[in-house]
Parts: C-alpha cells; sequence; structure tokens
C-alpha cells in the first residue's frame, strides 16, 4: 500500500504574492501555510485559495507568549533571550565582525557601543526570525520551511544548520500594505515598522534627517556661578514635564553635594519643546546652564514664549560642527541610494551614522565643557550614539533606570560608562548585556517626591474609615509581551474577590492605560457595579499631566497588589505600604522572583486572598517588616535617598583630572 505523502508546513513573515510564488506553485497549494503579516491585496486571493483548493491558511496569532511554557521559562522569555543570542552571533560572524572591527578602529570608535548601535537597528530583522522559528517548534511542525523577506541578515540566516530556510523579495505588496496581527506589540509599534520597508527608502529618510539639520540650532545660557573653562554635567531632559511632586529628571540636584553651576540642563525638542510654563517654572530660578538643541520651528516657540530670550546666545549647528564634514557626510549617504544590493551595503551605512551621529554630540559637547552626561532615557540609537560622543572627549556617559525589570531587553540596554544601578540584582543583570566600566549602588530613583503627597494621601485614607484599602496597579497586555490578557482578566477577578469576600475591603484601581480599561470593564459586570457603588473607586484623570502618583494611592492603602514584577510595588514599599505581585509569567532567572515566590510574588490568586485574610489577625507595619528581605533585593537602602547617593559620587566624577584614566585603572 502507498504511503501517504505529509503535507510540508511552510512559515512566513508575510503571506503575499511573492513568497506564495517563491515556494514553488505546486508546493505553495499542497502545503498548510502559517504566517504572522499578510499583504492587502493578497487577502482576497487567499479566501479564493482555501476556499477553492483547501488550502490551509493560520494565522499566527492565536499563542499567548506568556503563557505558554517553553522548556523551563516561557515561549516570550525564550524568544526575547534566543534574540538577543542570535544579534550577537550575528555581529560576531565573519560577515560583519571585520567591517566592525576596522571601521571602528580606523575612526578610533568603541566597537562595543558601536555594536549596540547596531543591534537596534538589526532587532526587525533577527526578532521576526526568532519568533517564527520558535512558533515552528512549539507547534511540533517536523517537516517544515520558513520563508523570509529578503532582508539585511539573510547571508546570516541561510547559513543556518539544520533549518530549512527561504527567501523571497518583495516587489510590490508592501506598496498596497502590509496588514500586521492586532494584540501584538511588537507589529504595531516603531520598533517593527523597518521590516518591510525598503532598504532605498530608509537611506533616503535619513540622509532627509541629516540634511534637515541645517534648520537645527543650540541656544546657550551660561550659569553666574560657573567660570568659563569649568566642566559641567549635562542632564539630559526626558519626562514629558519638570514636576518635582512626581516622577522627574532632576531628582538628584536638590541637595548640598551639587551646586546649580556644576549642572547644564539639555532639552531636545523631540523630547521638551512641549514644556509648558509650570515646567519652566520649576527651573528658571535655578543657576543651572542652559542648553537647548531645537529645530526651528521649536526655536521661534521659545522665543514667543519668552523661554529663550537675550540671556541665550543662539548658534546654527552648521557653525559648531564643521561644515565640509557636513556636506562630505550628505555626499557619502547619498552613495547609498546607488548600490544594486542595498541590503548588504546597510551595515556600512549604519557604522556611518553612528559616526556622524557620535560627531555632532561630541562637538555640542566640547564647546559648551560638558565632560560627563546624565541620563534616563530608555533604549533607542540615539542613546550609544550620545555614549560615544562623549567618550570621543575623554568623558564619560552615566545614568541609571526607572524601572523594576524582570529580564533586560534589547530596548533596555544602557550604554552607560558609568551604571548608577538601583542594586547588585540589576546590576548582574545589566552587565550580561554591556560591560560598564563602574557600577554604584544608589537604590530606587523615583522617592523623592513622597513628601508632597503625605497629606493627600491621609486625607484620602481618612474618607474610608474602618475599612481595608487595597490598591490594584494594573498592567498593558498583548500576545508577545509578559503580561497577556488572561493575566488582565486573572487580575480583576481577584479584585471583584477580594470584595466579594469582605464586606470590609474597598479596592482603588489605578489603570496604566485608562482607555484600555475602559475597553475591559465591559467583560468585569461585578466590578462596574462595585465602581459604582462605592465598593471600588477608580484613579484615572482625564488630563495625564495630573495623573495621580503610585505613592500617593500606595500611602492612602493598606496593602497594594501589582500586575506582574511592577516598579509600582517596589515605590509602594518603600512609600511604606506592604506590596505583592501577581507575576503569572515566571522568570526563573530572576533572583527576586525566585527569592520572593510566595511571600512577594504570587502566581496563585488563592494564596493572595489568604494573605489578605492574614489583615484580619496582623498589622500592616508587620507585613511590611516581613517583606523587607525581599524588597532589599530590588534596593537595599529603602531610605529615599537615591538623589543624595547620585549626586555625591557625580560630583566626585566631575572633580577627577581625567575621567577615562580613572575609569580603566
Amino acid at each position: 500500500m502507498k504511503e501517504e505523502k505529509k503535507s510540508i508546513a511552510l512559515f512566513t513573515d508575510c503571506l503575499c504574492f511573492e513568497s506564495f510564488f517563491s515556494a514553488g506553485l505546486l508546493k505553495a497549494i499542497g502545503s498548510d501555510w502559517y504566517f504572522t503579516s499578510e499583504s492587502k491585496i493578497f487577502f482576497p486571493f487567499r479566501k479564493i485559495l482555501s476556499n477553492s483548493l483547501s488550502i490551509s491558511f493560520k494565522r499566527l496569532d492565536y499563542t499567548s507568549y506568556s503563557n505558554t511554557l517553553f522548556g523551563k521559562s516561557t515561549l516570550y522569555e525564550t524568544i526575547q533571550e534566543e534574540t538577543k543570542a542570535t544579534i550577537r552571533e550575528l555581529l560576531a560572524s565573519d560577515i560583519y565582525s571585520g567591517e566592525i572591527k576596522d571601521f571602528s578602529d580606523d575612526h578610533r570608535l568603541n566597537r562595543e557601543k558601536a555594536n549596540h548601535f547596531l543591534t537596534v537597528h538589526y532587532f526587525p530583522y533577527v526578532y521576526r526570525f526568532i519568533e517564527i522559528k520558535n512558533m515552528l517548534i512549539h507547534l511540533e511542525s517536523k517537516n517544515s520551511k520558513i520563508i523570509l523577506l529578503n532582508s539585511p541578515i539573510t547571508a546570516f540566516t541561510s547559513n543556518i544548520e539544520n533549518l530549512n530556510i527561504g527567501n523571497y523579495r518583495m516587489i510590490f505588496s508592501n506598496f498596497f500594505g502590509i496588514k500586521n496581527r492586532e494584540h501584538y506589540f511588537y507589529d504595531y509599534t516603531h520598533v517593527m515598522k523597518p521590516y518591510f520597508r525598503s532598504r532605498r527608502i530608509f537611506y533616503l529618510k535619513e540622509i532627509l534627517k541629516t540634511i534637515s539639520l541645517i534648520t537645527y540650532s543650540v541656544s546657550f545660557r551660561g550659569s553666574k556661578g560657573n567660570k568659563k573653562e569649568q566642566n559641567c554635567l549635562g542632564i539630559e531632559m526626558l519626562q514629558r514635564k519638570i514636576n518635582p511632586k512626581g516622577t522627574n529628571d532632576l531628582f538628584f540636584v536638590d541637595n548640598e553635594q551639587l551646586q546649580d553651576s556644576d549642572c547644564c540642563i539639555i532639552e531636545e525638542s523631540i523630547y521638551t519643546s512641549y514644556y509648558k510654563k509650570d515646567s519652566y517654572d520649576v527651573i528658571n530660578s535655578r543657576d543651572f546652564s542652559r542648553l537647548k538643541f531645537f529645530n526651528y520651528k521649536a526655536l521661534i516657540g521659545q522665543r514667543r514664549e519668552g523661554q529663550i530670550n537675550k540671556e541665550y546666545q543662539t548658534y546654527f549647528l552648521l557653525k559648531i560642527i564643521n561644515f565640509s564634514s557636513f556636506f562630505k557626510k550628505i555626499l557619502c549617504f547619498s552613495l547609498y541610494l546607488l548600490y544594486s544590493s542595498p541590503n548588504k551595503r546597510l551595515n556600512s551605512f549604519l557604522l556611518e551614522k553612528f559616526e556622524f551621529d557620535s560627531y555632532i554630540w561630541s562637538e555640542i559637547y566640547k564647546k559648551f565643557n560638558i565632560s560627563v552626561v546624565w541620563t534616563m532615557l530608555d533604549g533607542g540609537y540615539q542613546q550609544v550614539s550620545k555614549s560615544q560622543a562623549i567618550e570621543r572627549n575623554d568623558g564619560v556617559y552615566c545614568g541609571s533606570h526607572w524601572s523594576n525589570y524582570p529580564m533586560i531587553l534589547v530596548f533596555n540596554y544602557k550604554p552607560y560608562d558609568i551604571m548608577f544601578s538601583w542594586s547588585e540584582h540589576f546590576e548582574n543583570l545589566f552587565l550580561s548585556e554591556f560591560s560598564h566600566s563602574e557600577f554604584h549602588h544608589i537604590g530606587y530613583t523615583s522617592s523623592d517626591y513622597f513628601e508632597y503627597h503625605k497629606a493627600t494621601a491621609a486625607k484620602l485614607r481618612d474618607e474610608y474609615p474602618g475599612k481595608l484599602i487595597i490598591t490594584f496597579n494594573d498592567n498593558i497586555f498583548h500576545n508577545d509581551i509578559a503580561i497577556s490578557e488572561s493575566h488582565y482578566d486573572d487580575f480583576y477577578s481577584l479584585a471583584i474577590r477580594a470584595i466579594e469576600e469582605n464586606e470590609d475591603i474597598v479596592v482603588f484601581i489605578k489603570p496604566k492605560r485608562v482607555s484600555l480599561f475602559h475597553e475591559k470593564i465591559e467583560s468585569f459586570k461585578k466590578l462596574q457595579v462595585y465602581l459604582d457603588s462605592g465598593k471600588a473607586r477608580l484613579f484615572s484623570p482625564e488630563n495625564e499631566r495630573s495623573k495621580i502618583t503610585p505613592a500617593e494611592l500606595a500611602m492612602a492603602s493598606d496593602l497594594v497588589i501589582g500586575l506582574g514584577t511592577s516598579t509600582t510595588t517596589l515605590e509602594s514599599f518603600i512609600s511604606g505600604t506592604p506590596a505583592i505581585n501577581l507575576d503569572l509569567c515566571k522568570f526563573p532567572n530572576n533572583e527576586f522572583c525566585v527569592k520572593g515566590m510566595n511571600k512577594v510574588v504570587f502566581d496563585d490568586s488563592n494564596k493572595i486572598i489568604d494573605l489578605i485574610n492574614e489583615f484580619q489577625t496582623t498589622t500592616k507595619e508587620s507585613m511590611h517588616k516581613r517583606q523587607e528581605e525581599y524588597y532589599k533585593i530590588l534596593d537595599p537602602f529603602l531610605d529615599r535617598k537615591s538623589g543624595y547617593r547620585v549626586a555625591k559620587k557625580l560630583k566626585n566624577i566631575l572633580n577627577r583630572k581625567s575621567n577615562l584614566d580613572t575609569l580603566q585603572s
């Protein structure tokens, strides 16, 4: 009897005419297709093929990565870790390593920082490949083939053993639009946008962006207490507003360790051109030096509002950087539009861009005597360009982090020369991704504003005498991140259950994204009833600039519960309130998650209900004391003095005669 031939499974990053016919007509119509994205003009054709030839097409949009166990961890953690490892292999391969080394040596660049810059740009291509590969393994598809868009990593993936990988060129489908998956964070955010974009279009956009620098200017006002040749600390302003009563970029400047004249506030139009008067009122009375790197539109707006006045000197950017270098770089970039194989030229283009971006900032830092830069920017290639820039001037790049990361993702990389981590726990996490020259432990960085909210928190607490107040801080969810929709549902089911099982409980709800909560509340009819009756209370201001802080709600509460391994739970604990994490995406490699399991981290709602019931026989203070050893993993100090430690160390760094000599010794 003749054995029936099994159909092959084809996994592709985009179901389109080009990928479909690249498999060969007979194989294409005789296979099962799995795809992430789809060409909009292929969609009607898919319907015809499915109905007339019974071809199976399955969009890979039904799996929650954080809900799916994959070996000892989840599919989410596996994809993220393997993506990082594969990018490292790519950059160390014979395809790129020689070029990176030669370019870095020729231009006296830090090779590790160059690799970091390249990592962000290669991420979309590597991530999509690793995602599809692991979905193939998860679905236990034996007779299968991966069909990927021809990309800058094609030469690398084609040499991978034990995988059947084919490629296709997208000729016209992308001009008619690509439909991405819903509920997948990476699909619809800026992270994956370059994936289907023509490399020539990318080159053209970067060239136009570079040409637009002719519209940029730098406005500078020196500190009255700063001598002309005195080096200073540049502080990047990144938050949406300057607010001493909330998380703010200047959390470390209000103490005797650091003088105003030591500091230069750096504003860029991309971050701060929308500052309102209330933000500027906070710093206008201070004696900081001020540097504003603005495009022409932002400059005009600032002059109209009086924020750039006669005290400022304004320079066109092309007067600070060498005009001939600028012109030569434009010509250099333009040549990439003419190459016949633009994918193969991406690496050299990115290296040229990295060198030029860092050159621009090194000239700005040099002109205004900035020898140390402090930033809290999360990820992005701009960060590493500035890190390279200050190194070119023999200065150092410093910073910390706002968040409690359960694991380090590519876009959490910190290319700091000197890393101010909260604790040894985070030092170990970050050190695995970038070899910082120095580490200093400072504790949690967003606790300086607690004092402003004690009175309002006490007033809120007094509104509920005799009640046990539990604050629920939720999170956003997607199928491809650490929080899934089912986690979100379980979180609010826990809130409903807590109210049902104890008549003395009042629940405060603080959504991370208010619009998402309002979308989901329709599926929680009971919770809506409790909101209407006052047993639950929603804190969701219409104006994002006036939102209530986590610490304020925590100080008014008896217990705080966060969804995921949450930064807000640590902040709540430091404010004096017991706090726990409902973490259903287990992180077996995270010290805090492992040691704190069933103490401050829970993966079982029943155990949280048991803990809530303990409040009948214990006090808020005793429960807080019981949790202390676990939160000390994240912040060994728990004293709200991170700003003091940062300021003291930065002053010490400023006083060094040679920053790099000290770092390398």
